[in-house]
């Protein structure tokens, strides 16, 4: 008969553990083990943060307002009715806007590529499928 040890110790936890019974249970891992585990847990806040300014990117709008006389000096323009310094604001509103969309297109790669799921599925999950086009 084999007396077999696994390498890592096995700590059972309930699903729901409280913060103070999950540190009593790192009370109890060897010192490697929870070097390890202090190492994951940092690189998981790191990808969560990194998460969120993904998100932040994705999610951005033009301000309402900004969108308002976006729509308002793009309606001039369409009639011929728009003036030089109107102009000048309307291709700043849209260089803003053009650059956001680029960003956003950076964010939704990155963070399908993070996530390791496709373009589309990540638009599913956000759910951005309107995007899609």
């Amino acid at each position: 008969q084999v007396d077999w040890k696994p390498t890592m110790t096995v700590i059972e936890v309930s699903a729901q553990i409280a913060l103070p019974d999950l540190l009593a249970a790192m009370e109890k891992l060897p010192t490697n083990e929870l070097d390890e585990l202090l190492q994951e847990a940092r690189q998981l806040q790191i990808r969560r943060k990194e998460e969120a300014e993904l998100l932040s990117i994705i999610q951005w709008q033009l301000p309402p307002a900004q969108a308002d006389r976006l729509r308002e000096l793009s309606q001039k323009q369409e009639e011929e009715q728009i003036a030089e310094q109107e102009r000048r604001e309307l291709l700043q509103l849209t260089d803003l806007v053009e650059e956001a969309d680029v960003a956003r297109a950076e964010a939704l790669w990155a963070l399908a590529q993070q996530r390791q799921v496709t373009l589309r599925d990540l638009l599913h999950q956000l759910n951005l499928e309107r995007d899609l086009g």
